[in-house]
């Protein structure tokens, strides 16, 4: 029997078109069933059937397939809850290295999770926010080289910019940031799963991402990962049950930690693990490089639809190594372009005043050419 293609794989309701992966993800078929039969389980009979050893073999499960799609040590995987909480154990975690003169560094057009992280940061140490300009929604690589100095604790950025979809070339700044002795952590919300990933290679200290976007994960969930030989850097500011390897002892004992990254694991026991560790399977079954390659196709038929209807301009960069899931169009009238097409049940979305459009493995050309037909609907009727 022939593997099921990823439209089978999808349940995405037939009367819509979803390009809004940039937004939230719809579940797999498979994942939904997990999720679903396993709080089916603990709604009928509580905790009865939970086998710790399973969950204990999930846990490997899951870092395993985290490991191969960030490209790094499953040494270094912790699955966390969201973005978030990835990046809160960086930032609380190098408390002891925020002294008088430092600095952090982030662009001036960051999601709202990466910017109000670093604010609190350098209110609660007093140290400086460097906020860098970006110019057609990205920060030039000689800002970089400017911006970061000896007193530069940290590099927070997005590897994909989530308002045009710009991707960073990660490796010419963590050289630079390196080279004067800081760290870099990336918020990777807007590229794993639907752009290919390496964290060893790029030379990486820290990404943090949720599983909800194009990971097709469950929301309150995400990954973590740190380079091993940082886990003795940071401080573990929040600890639990199964922050240690002797988590079935459950009364007071002296605390012994994970020596990897399980250290920052958190909740632990639920069933969206298990989807989420079916949503990872499907991305890998997929594979990254042939999701990329498949959007990039989608974009590009787009953009050739999209250049023959006058008062559209494309806003993202169209150049080979800056491109990544997300294309944003932009007209005077965006907002309410996208308000028109929701009527006609097309979701895409409305961002830095433009139309941003998110496909996935799963779409086809068909969704673009839905998509292009209502942009023309709109425009006969305005």
């Amino acid at each position: 029997m022939p593997n099921p293609t990823p439209q089978e794989q999808m349940r995405v309701n037939p009367d819509f078109t979803y390009l809004n992966h940039a937004s939230i993800g719809p579940l797999p078929k498979k994942s939904y069933d997990i999720i679903q039969g396993g709080f089916k389980l603990q709604m009928e009979e509580g905790e009865r059937k939970i086998d710790y050893p399973a969950i204990e073999d999930l846990w490997g499960l899951l870092r395993n397939n985290g490991a191969s799609l960030v490209g790094g040590d499953k040494a270094g995987i912790a699955i966390t809850a969201n973005t978030a909480s990835g990046l809160h154990i960086v930032a609380e975690g190098l408390s002891s290295k925020y002294i008088q003169g430092s600095n952090i560094i982030i662009p001036d057009n960051e999601f709202v999770t990466n910017s109000y992280t670093w604010q609190q940061i350098a209110n609660k140490y007093n140290i400086e926010l460097r906020i860098l300009p970006t110019v057609n929604g990205f920060v030039g690589i000689d800002i970089w080289e400017k911006q970061i100095d000896e007193n530069t604790v940290l590099v927070s950025l997005s590897h994909v910019q989530s308002g045009n979809g710009f991707l960073y070339n990660l490796k010419e700044i963590t050289d630079i940031a390196h080279s004067k002795g800081s760290l870099i952590v990336v918020d990777g919300i807007q590229g794993l799963g639907a752009v290919p990933f390496n964290a060893k290679k790029l030379d990486i200290d820290f990404i943090a991402a949720a599983a909800y976007k194009w990971m097709l994960g469950p929301l309150g969930k995400g990954l973590f990962y740190t380079k091993p030989e940082h886990i003795d850097l940071l401080d573990s500011i929040l600890v639990g049950w199964f922050s240690t390897p002797n988590f079935r002892e459950l009364y007071h004992q002296p605390f012994v930690p994970w020596e990897d990254a399980r250290i920052y694991q958190q909740s632990m026991i639920d069933p969206t693990l298990n989807g989420f560790n079916a949503s990872l399977e499907t991305l890998l079954r997929w594979g990254v490089s042939e999701t990329y390659f498949h959007i990039i196709h989608l974009q590009d038929y787009l953009i050739n639809l999209i250049s023959e209807i006058d008062g559209f301009t494309i806003s993202s960069s169209l150049e080979k190594n800056e491109r990544s899931g997300i294309v944003k169009i932009n007209h005077k009238e965006s907002e309410s372009i996208v308000r028109y097409l929701e009527t006609l049940q097309i979701t895409v979305s409305y961002r830095a005043g433009g139309i941003r459009i998110s496909p996935h493995r799963y779409n086809t050309k068909e969704d673009i050419d839905n998509l292009v037909e209502g942009i023309k609907s709109w425009v006969r009727k305005n």
